[in-house]
């Protein structure tokens, strides 16, 4: 039979409405064996009951909004053609929408920015107590049933919340005398090298929060993130595009380096894979004109690789 905690845990993040497929790879990712995490799952789905909990209420809306931030950059932040048909006048009125547009695209980098600084805090917050959870193993030789005896054993003053919905970040022990856990919380955007969605952390599976916070700072243009300028990819440069033609860019590694990661970030557009091979597909840009490309990679020591490349949008032709 399946651990019970563990059918625990997945039953509760089913409840949450998290689905099977990133429950499976967040528990294989923390470093349970794939047969555990499959008998849990039967034993969770057989028996499976709705319960209140983290994110329950807000969690979908969370999710919701991941993918709205995906969508619109890849639609270029394209703003709505609006327009009003009056009652008292056979023609209509089509209304510019050039400032409305641009505030759209305003209000979007804002949200962009502010999902960005929370998240930048939950790696401190998990950083935090994976270090304080050290702290108590060393002294107890077992793991806090929960996060409450962190501050009881005057390891911590506080406990954490998750910045956006004010809840502790969901921890479960495991065992009587407990001797693993996992610390899960949601990050809502990339960051660095890290990709937006559930992420479990363990005992063996510490999170390099100094690391990825480097790694987006390296994204974000920001002066002292040096980083490497051999990274190998396609020159886009080499032939025009036409508005909203499909581009393909492959990302390959220097000689004697393992990317573990990869980004495309172009205008609005922010693309990571967390996969090697390294191969994305997106729209040209609708506006004609010369686009930068800017294209990151990972590799194994978190050290940073970086290349630039463009894309030249020309005015499709009309075809009779």
């Amino acid at each position: 039979m399946a651990d019970h905690n563990l059918i625990k845990y997945v039953k509760k993040n089913l409840a949450e409405g998290f689905s099977a497929e990133e429950i499976r790879s967040a528990l294989i990712g923390a470093g349970w064996d794939n047969i555990s995490v499959t008998d849990a799952f039967a034993e969770a789905q057989s028996t499976a009951t709705p319960t209140g909990g983290f994110l329950e209420q807000h969690g979908k809306k969370v999710m919701v909004a991941l993918a709205v931030l995906v969508a619109l950059p890849a639609l270029g932040l394209a703003g709505t053609y609006l327009y009003s048909e009056l009652s008292d006048q056979p023609s209509q009125i089509v209304v510019d929408t050039t400032n409305t547009r641009a505030a759209e695209q305003e209000t979007a980098a804002e949200e962009t920015t502010q999902n960005l600084t929370r998240d930048l805090e939950r790696l401190s917050d998990i950083q935090e107590l994976q270090t304080a959870l050290r702290v108590y193993f060393n002294a107890h030789q077992v793991y806090p049933k929960g996060l409450a005896e962190l501050v009881d054993d005057k390891v911590l003053e506080s406990i954490p919340l998750d910045p956006k919905l004010n809840q502790p970040y969901p921890y479960y022990a495991f065992g009587e005398q407990p001797n693993q856990y996992t610390l899960s919380f949601l990050l809502e955007g990339d960051v660095g090298g890290l990709r937006a969605g559930l992420q479990v952390f363990s005992a063996d599976k510490i999170l390099p929060a100094d690391l990825i916070k480097t790694q987006q700072a390296l994204v974000e243009g920001k002066a002292g993130q040096g980083a490497s300028g051999d990274l190998i990819i396609t020159d886009l440069s080499q032939s025009p595009f036409y508005p909203s033609e499909e581009v393909l860019l492959e990302v390959a590694a220097p000689a004697g380096t393992e990317l573990v990661s990869s980004k495309v970030v172009a205008g609005g557009l922010s693309l990571l894979d967390p996969n090697p091979p390294f191969v994305f597909r997106f729209s040209a840009p609708a506006t004609e004109g010369v686009h930068e490309v800017s294209v990151f990679g990972f590799d194994t020591a978190g050290r940073g690789h970086v290349a630039q490349t463009a894309i030249t949008v020309i005015e499709a032709e009309n075809s009779f």
